[in-house]
């Protein structure tokens, strides 16, 4: 068993569109949940990588695939990758970037469609610091963790997840710069062919002529039907699915149930002239890391 590459990242930079292409190819095996989370999960990577593979890669031919993850949690935390590093000593690693106030607000309008975030943007973005590094102690039953600070960190990370250039020297660090591809995605959107022909080369798996979807960009709800779907009776509901479906059901029942309840409206638009300032030393080092690749 093993994994010959991982997608750490960074959540909503294209890893969704990554996946469903990824997926099409023969040689390639992916886990049978897209976010397969493990080895950032205490509860979970104590039980073993027999555990993960009988978990996530049932139906995997090691000798005849390559064997993918794509997670965006995982860069969130070092002791993750050490546990990558460590476990499998020459993965690959893609990190897809992107410019950092867009995936921030893309970031939020997801957290809020979810009915996880209640803050406005800016009101959001001056908490930060003080939901991560001083967390309320909430628990994520989702991923099955009761680590404090789990949950504060995956959903409340607008612009921590966009430091890129200090994600980017942990790689290199930990994997060797030969064992990481850093893509943009604007290369997504302008060249989708080479951007996947040369994740694909990386790997080591033929990708030409595929079709790259479109990335799973943030949708608005109703705020009615966003209360209905986040009440305890659904909860309950989608907990007890996660519990006895198998995760390939599962994950496309619980699609249905979304596409059902929630109501798609106009989202609200970005006013880029009044963050752009507090996201300046970020994007200057977007700007430098871009040009670098």
């Amino acid at each position: 068993m093993k994994l010959d590459f991982v997608c750490v990242g960074a959540q909503k930079a294209g890893t969704t569109a990554l996946h469903d292409t990824l997926s099409k190819i023969t040689n390639v095996c992916l886990a049978s949940n897209k976010e397969a989370h493990w080895f950032e999960i205490e509860e979970r990577y104590k039980l073993g990588l027999d555990q993960f593979f009988l978990n996530f890669y049932a139906d995997c031919n090691y000798n005849d695939e390559k064997v993918g993850l794509i997670n965006p949690n995982l860069i969130l935390k070092e002791k993750a990758l050490l546990r990558l590093k460590e476990d499998f000593p020459d993965i690959k690693v893609i990190y897809i970037i992107r410019e950092p106030l867009e995936r921030a607000w893309s970031h939020y309008l997801m957290s809020r469609r979810r009915g996880i975030e209640t803050l406005e943007f800016g009101e959001a973005l001056a908490i930060e610091k003080q939901r991560i590094y001083n967390p309320s102690y909430w628990t994520d039953r989702r991923v099955k963790t009761s680590e404090p600070g789990f949950y504060e960190l995956n959903h409340f990370s607008y612009k921590f997840r966009g430091e890129y250039k200090r994600q980017i020297k942990s790689l290199y660090n930990i994997f060797g710069s030969e064992n990481v591809l850093v893509s943009d995605f604007e290369d997504l959107k302008s060249n989708s062919s080479l951007f996947i022909n040369n994740i694909g080369s990386f790997i080591g798996v033929d990708c030409q002529e595929l079709y790259v979807p479109k990335s799973n960009e943030s949708k608005g709800h109703s705020s009615s039907n966003i209360s209905f779907y986040n009440s305890q009776v659904i909860r309950f509901f989608r907990i007890v699915l996660a519990i006895v479906l198998p995760a390939k059901i599962g994950i496309k029942l619980r699609k249905l149930i979304r596409s059902k309840f929630l109501e798609v409206k106009v989202l609200p638009s970005l006013n880029r002239k009044r963050f752009l300032p507090e996201f300046e030393d970020l994007s200057r080092e977007y700007i430098s890391i871009k040009q670098s690749l």
